[in-house]
């Protein structure tokens, strides 16, 4: 569907939940989750969701924003 460069920007919409992924990020830590982030931006015409153990939004986004 798309990619954004690590350290690069995306906004997120609303949240809702799935299957759950465990993310390893570049310094070596884990962040597990079923949270998924629904990117402001479309994707292919259409909204894009991904998980929130990917998108650092320093901290848990279903504590930051709506669900959708």
């Amino acid at each position: 569907m798309g990619t954004v460069p690590y350290g690069g920007v995306a906004g997120v919409g609303c949240w809702t939940r799935g299957a759950q992924v465990t993310a390893t990020w570049q310094d070596g830590s884990t962040w597990t989750t079923d949270v998924r982030d629904r990117l402001a931006e479309n994707v292919n015409g259409g909204p894009g969701y991904v998980s929130d153990a990917w998108i650092n939004t320093a901290g848990n986004t279903s504590q930051q924003t709506s669900s959708c």
